[in-house]
């Protein structure tokens, strides 16, 4: 594994059971606290040439992935030990990929099931090469039935012992960092008046009363944001992961 990177365990997990309903996503890559990619998951209506898709949109030109040469915004898939974006591929250029599809005359490749697959990103302004693990399944037909996308892992460009401020206003403390069976503790000499859990996806999933400073996080292993506020109205966050 690369210095200076770690690796976030089930990021991401979507699904959509009826036709014609969408949802989004996002994640960071970097940890600079900015969503780097935003997620469109659709489920249409594939008997009817509706296709059920997976996309990434990219914010901010922040990162490419690497795609098949002659088939720009497709990436390519790997396995794992393979060599990342070698002769025959090559580094995007646009802001949308698809990263899989069922039905309608758009879909030209089959990815309706996709398990434990690579894809290859790199941050456009160091350079750097990470990959994300991911595995979906976008069959339907007429029948009912719930199509899936999952971020199993990403290799991160940070470190979880390196996590810092995502917010200014207020210097605390998260012990320890990373957590293993999801408890910590918040260290700070501010008066605390509200603590705040949020989702790697910018969900707020649970508040604790100020009077408790031992927090304990979901179940699910991952990147966690936690904030607090003071007496005075500032607020700060931290990045807690849960491995």
């Amino acid at each position: 594994m690369p210095a200076g990177t770690s690796i976030v365990y089930d990021l991401i997990d979507l699904s959509i059971v009826e036709d014609n309903h969408d949802t989004m996503a996002y994640f960071d890559i970097d940890g600079d606290g900015t969503q780097d990619i935003r997620i469109w998951f659709l489920k249409e209506y594939p008997p009817a040439d509706g296709p059920n898709t997976v996309a990434f949109f990219v914010l901010n030109h922040s990162f490419s992935f690497c795609t098949d040469t002659g088939l720009p915004g497709r990436p390519s898939y790997y396995e794992f030990g393979d060599t990342l974006c070698t002769t025959g591929h090559e580094w995007g250029v646009d802001s949308l990929y698809t990263i899989g599809c069922f039905g309608g005359w758009n879909c030209t490749y089959d990815t309706a099931s996709i398990n434990n697959k690579f894809i290859a990103y790199r941050k456009t302004t160091t350079g750097e090469i990470g990959w994300i693990n991911v595995s979906m399944s976008l069959y339907s037909g007429n029948e009912p039935r719930t199509i899936t996308f999952k971020i199993n892992e990403l290799l991160a460009l940070y470190l979880p012992n390196d996590i810092d401020n995502v917010e200014n206003d207020l210097v605390f403390d998260v012990i320890p960092n990373p957590t293993i069976d999801g408890r910590f503790k918040i260290i700070s000499d501010e008066i605390i008046t509200g603590i705040e859990i949020f989702n790697s996806v910018g969900q707020r999933i649970k508040s604790v009363s100020e009077n408790d400073m031992d927090v304990s996080l979901p179940e699910s292993k991952g990147l966690y944001i936690v904030r607090i506020r003071n007496d005075k109205g500032l607020s700060g966050s931290r990045r807690v992961i849960r491995l």
